[in-house]
Protein backbone atom coordinates (compact mmCIF):
# COMPACT_ATOMS: atom_id res chain seq x y z
CA UNK A 1 0.00 0.00 0.00
CA UNK A 2 1.14 3.37 -0.58
CA UNK A 3 -0.53 6.51 -0.44
CA UNK A 4 1.34 9.37 -1.63
CA UNK A 5 -1.84 11.73 -0.64
CA UNK A 6 -1.31 13.61 2.77
CA UNK A 7 -4.94 14.60 2.73
CA UNK A 8 -6.75 11.51 4.55
CA UNK A 9 -10.60 11.40 6.02
CA UNK A 10 -10.02 11.76 9.43
CA UNK A 11 -13.18 10.33 10.43
CA UNK A 12 -11.76 7.05 9.09
CA UNK A 13 -8.84 7.64 11.35
CA UNK A 14 -11.29 8.31 14.48
CA UNK A 15 -13.18 4.95 13.66
CA UNK A 16 -10.18 3.00 14.22
CA UNK A 17 -9.43 4.83 17.01
CA UNK A 18 -12.99 3.91 18.38
CA UNK A 19 -12.12 0.15 17.67
CA UNK A 20 -8.81 0.10 19.07
CA UNK A 21 -10.31 1.89 22.68
CA UNK A 22 -13.06 -0.13 22.83
CA UNK A 23 -11.65 -3.93 22.15
CA UNK A 24 -12.25 -6.60 24.18
CA UNK A 25 -11.64 -10.20 25.21
CA UNK A 26 -14.28 -11.40 22.82
CA UNK A 27 -13.61 -9.49 19.88
CA UNK A 28 -9.57 -8.71 20.35
CA UNK A 29 -8.99 -11.09 17.78
CA UNK A 30 -11.46 -9.41 14.97
CA UNK A 31 -9.57 -5.96 15.63
CA UNK A 32 -6.59 -7.79 15.00
CA UNK A 33 -7.78 -8.48 11.55
CA UNK A 34 -9.50 -5.70 10.71
CA UNK A 35 -6.32 -4.05 11.23
CA UNK A 36 -4.43 -6.01 9.17
CA UNK A 37 -7.31 -5.37 5.95
CA UNK A 38 -6.37 -1.83 6.64
CA UNK A 39 -4.01 0.49 5.20
CA UNK A 40 -1.01 0.71 7.71
CA UNK A 41 -0.67 4.00 9.19
CA UNK A 42 2.17 5.08 11.92
CA UNK A 43 -0.48 4.99 15.14
CA UNK A 44 -2.22 2.32 13.62
CA UNK A 45 0.80 -0.24 13.57
CA UNK A 46 2.14 1.22 17.13
CA UNK A 47 -1.18 0.85 19.09
CA UNK A 48 -1.78 -2.68 17.91
CA UNK A 49 2.31 -3.23 18.42
CA UNK A 50 1.06 -2.35 21.61
CA UNK A 51 -2.30 -4.51 21.78
CA UNK A 52 0.21 -7.52 21.03
CA UNK A 53 3.17 -6.60 23.19
CA UNK A 54 0.58 -6.72 26.44
CA UNK A 55 -0.52 -10.49 26.24
CA UNK A 56 -3.39 -10.36 28.97
CA UNK A 57 -5.02 -7.09 28.76
CA UNK A 58 -7.68 -6.22 31.45
CA UNK A 59 -10.63 -4.47 29.71
CA UNK A 60 -11.91 -1.53 32.42
CA UNK A 61 -15.06 -3.06 33.92
CA UNK A 62 -17.40 -0.11 33.34
CA UNK A 63 -17.13 -1.16 29.62
CA UNK A 64 -17.57 -4.46 29.80
CA UNK A 65 -21.36 -5.87 28.91
CA UNK A 66 -23.76 -5.20 31.37
CA UNK A 67 -27.06 -6.23 29.14
CA UNK A 68 -27.33 -9.54 30.93
CA UNK A 69 -28.77 -10.33 34.40
CA UNK A 70 -25.94 -10.49 37.20
CA UNK A 71 -23.64 -7.78 35.40
CA UNK A 72 -24.16 -5.24 37.83
CA UNK A 73 -23.12 -7.78 40.17
CA UNK A 74 -20.11 -8.30 38.90
CA UNK A 75 -19.10 -4.21 38.21
CA UNK A 76 -20.15 -4.81 34.29
CA UNK A 77 -21.40 -1.22 32.81
CA UNK A 78 -20.81 0.43 36.91
CA UNK A 79 -20.06 3.71 36.58
CA UNK A 80 -19.96 3.56 32.89
CA UNK A 81 -20.13 7.44 31.45
CA UNK A 82 -22.11 7.95 28.41
CA UNK A 83 -20.51 11.04 26.52
CA UNK A 84 -23.96 12.31 24.96
CA UNK A 85 -24.66 12.69 28.46
CA UNK A 86 -21.86 15.30 28.49
CA UNK A 87 -21.69 18.92 26.83
CA UNK A 88 -19.93 18.19 23.42
CA UNK A 89 -20.57 14.64 23.61
CA UNK A 90 -17.19 14.31 25.64
CA UNK A 91 -16.39 12.75 28.91
CA UNK A 92 -12.64 11.97 30.18
CA UNK A 93 -13.09 8.15 30.93
CA UNK A 94 -10.90 5.15 30.97
CA UNK A 95 -11.23 3.07 27.43
CA UNK A 96 -7.91 1.90 26.61
CA UNK A 97 -7.39 -1.50 28.92
CA UNK A 98 -5.57 -0.42 32.23
CA UNK A 99 -2.32 -1.57 31.30
CA UNK A 100 -2.08 0.76 28.26
CA UNK A 101 -3.44 3.78 30.29
CA UNK A 102 -2.35 7.04 29.62
CA UNK A 103 -0.60 5.67 26.25
CA UNK A 104 -1.75 7.93 22.90
CA UNK A 105 -1.64 6.40 19.58
CA UNK A 106 -2.82 8.93 17.73
CA UNK A 107 -0.78 12.31 17.49
CA UNK A 108 -3.26 14.81 15.49
CA UNK A 109 -1.37 17.05 12.99
CA UNK A 110 -1.33 20.22 12.14
CA UNK A 111 -2.10 19.72 8.79
CA UNK A 112 -5.68 20.21 6.55
CA UNK A 113 -8.43 19.30 8.56
CA UNK A 114 -6.65 17.50 10.94
CA UNK A 115 -5.51 21.23 12.73
CA UNK A 116 -9.22 22.12 13.13
CA UNK A 117 -9.66 18.81 14.82
CA UNK A 118 -6.39 19.48 17.50
CA UNK A 119 -8.39 22.72 18.02
CA UNK A 120 -11.69 21.48 18.72
CA UNK A 121 -10.66 18.61 21.07
CA UNK A 122 -8.35 20.76 22.46
CA UNK A 123 -11.30 23.18 23.37
CA UNK A 124 -13.49 20.43 24.24
CA UNK A 125 -11.20 18.66 26.72
CA UNK A 126 -10.56 21.88 28.79
CA UNK A 127 -14.08 22.49 28.97
CA UNK A 128 -14.66 19.22 30.24
CA UNK A 129 -11.69 20.16 33.20
CA UNK A 130 -13.98 23.04 34.65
Amino acid sequence: YSDPVVYKDPIEDVSKIIVLDVVDEVEYESVVNLNRETPKDGWSEEAMRAVNDTKNVTIPIHLKDAHYKGAAKLGHGVDYKYAHDYKNHYVKQQYLPYELEGEEFYHISDMGYEAKIKEHMKRIKKEADE
